[in-house]
């Protein structure tokens, strides 16, 4: 009985040592990505965002910041600059058009990983670019166009917002894909 009761004292001595020479556990910083869409407003783009933030909360050390610039450039701007004073460590943007070029460079030089989304900014002041090959979509358009018409028939473009790049890239192939056609 004495060593049992002796063998228990032991045990517990033991576990309390151990829990005092145990470091404090600090809670983990979370990992911040500001997120800034150029325009909710299209059911795609809306999907977009839901299925980056499903995504987002698989992953408990994920903090996503979600802004919609509602198709104003300067509004955009002042996102990306709010991520960067936030010190954010990574932004995701899909851009309105190129003239973010400039804002992203401040992220990108502020030491924040950028993830360009869909539509481009110009240079090389990103981390990574996630978008559709627009100039090889454009040039499969017009041929599926050409075919479907038999080389003859009117057709309309429709391009889209004229300072975005996708409709700039896919213009091009897509014109040059129906040259000299009827």
């Amino acid at each position: 009985m004495l060593r049992a009761a002796l063998f228990l004292c032991l045990s517990s001595l033991t576990v309390v040592a151990a829990a005092q020479t145990r470091p404090v556990e600090q809670p983990v910083k979370p990992f911040v990505i500001g997120y800034s869409q150029c325009n909710r407003a299209e059911p795609w783009r809306e999907q977009m965002d839901t299925d980056i933030k499903a995504a987002a909360e698989k992953h408990p050390r994920l903090k996503l910041i979600q802004k919609d610039a509602q198709n104003d450039r300067a509004r955009q701007m002042v996102h990306l600059r709010e991520f960067i004073v936030a010190k954010v460590d990574a932004i995701i943007v899909s851009p309105l058009d190129v003239s973010l070029t400039p804002t992203v460079g401040e992220a990108y030089e502020a030491g924040i990983p950028v993830i360009v989304l869909d539509r481009k900014v110009e240079g090389d002041k990103f981390t990574c670019f996630i978008g559709a090959d627009n100039r090889l979509i454009g040039g499969e358009v017009g041929k599926w166009i050409v075919k479907k018409l038999g080389g003859s028939g009117g057709v309309v473009e429709l391009r889209g917002l004229a300072s975005s790049t996708p409709a700039v890239e896919r213009s091009e192939p897509f014109r040059d894909a129906i040259k000299g056609t009827g």
